[in-house]
């Protein structure tokens, strides 16, 4: 999506050039500026909310830190690493303290371009190795075989399907680098539409885009950027009626004959950041909501520099 987003703001920019004055002032562009070795550590929260109308059902947090290192660096890439350690959670479900424990000291190598625009993983062969092992290691801690297998079932579905892991599982890092390679105009407001993946595996959802620059303090070399991301709602409804149909076998009765009498799903995606000059985020908020009828289902995940 990053790669994209860089194009399309060329694209934009030169479809309101036509229409509009030349924006005044110099441009801002966000890249990398890293040098071999650089290395920051981040805390990241997660928080995720079921409201159903005013009032808060589900409630839970997980909380770590992350080694980010520059691993490797050409005049056309960057190689990073991010290594993950110190899991808190605050949750009810067994699963997700399961699951820290999995995590931890898991390390992530991915390539960037040369502007700081996530390209590709690099190594996850190594990220499967290490999870099936830790997989394995914790079989003794659940009650029965039939509630480990159940969560050694979902953990290979999400965690060691590459795609499932690309699009679920690294949205921290995409987080991080969603705004590397934009160039940008203080004052002005960008327009536009992308793609972004299908959670449940099909084509991917039209969604409209706005981005802009604000309150900025250009002579401090921290730019705060903003954008706002709104799904397309009959795509998002229809995926979410196909993916329930075709996988939730024993909940015929709650699922209607046709997407004419499900609940209608919107979801929208608020991120803004804090970027310094050098490419390095400094904070970066993203929050996710997802209705349909009363209830909201609310993700918010903050990376802040330590």
């Amino acid at each position: 999506m990053s790669k994209y987003l860089f194009f399309l703001i060329i694209l934009i920019g030169s479809l309101k050039s036509l229409a509009q004055d030349k924006p005044t002032g110099p441009a801002i562009q966000i890249l990398a500026n890293w040098m071999l070795h650089d290395n920051k550590t981040y805390t990241v929260t997660e928080n995720k909310f079921k409201v159903i109308e005013t009032d808060t059902v589900v409630n839970e947090s997980i909380k770590y830190d992350v080694f980010v290192e520059v691993y490797d660096s050409t005049s056309t890439s960057y190689t990073v690493e991010w290594t993950y350690d110190n899991f808190l959670v605050e949750s009810n479900a067994f699963s997700l303290n399961q699951l820290s424990s999995i995590l931890t000291g898991l390390s992530i190598k991915f390539k960037t371009d040369e502007l700081g625009i996530f390209d590709k993983l690099i190594n996850y062969n190594a990220i499967q190795n290490l999870i099936k092992n830790n997989l394995n290691s914790i079989s003794d801690q659940f009650e029965s075989t039939k509630s480990y297998e159940k969560f050694k079932g979902w953990v290979e579905s999400e965690y060691l399907v590459q795609t499932n892991f690309e699009t679920k599982v690294i949205k921290d890092i995409l987080q991080f680098h969603q705004f590397h390679g934009t160039e940008l105009y203080d004052n002005e407001t960008y327009f536009g539409e992308i793609q972004v993946p299908n959670i449940y595996g099909g084509e991917p959802f039209d969604t409209d885009i706005t981005f802009w620059l604000e309150d900025n303090d250009f002579s401090s070399g921290i730019f705060e950027v903003k954008m706002q991301e709104v799904i397309n709602s009959k795509q998002l409804t229809q995926a979410t009626y196909d993916f329930m149909k075709n996988n939730f076998s024993g909940l015929e009765e709650f699922t209607p004959d046709n997407t004419d009498l499900f609940p209608t799903l919107t979801k929208a995606i608020f991120t803004t950041a804090s970027v310094h000059e050098s490419g390095w985020v400094i904070q970066s908020v993203q929050t996710s909501e997802t209705r349909a009828n009363k209830t909201s289902r609310i993700e918010v995940r903050k990376i802040e520099l330590k």
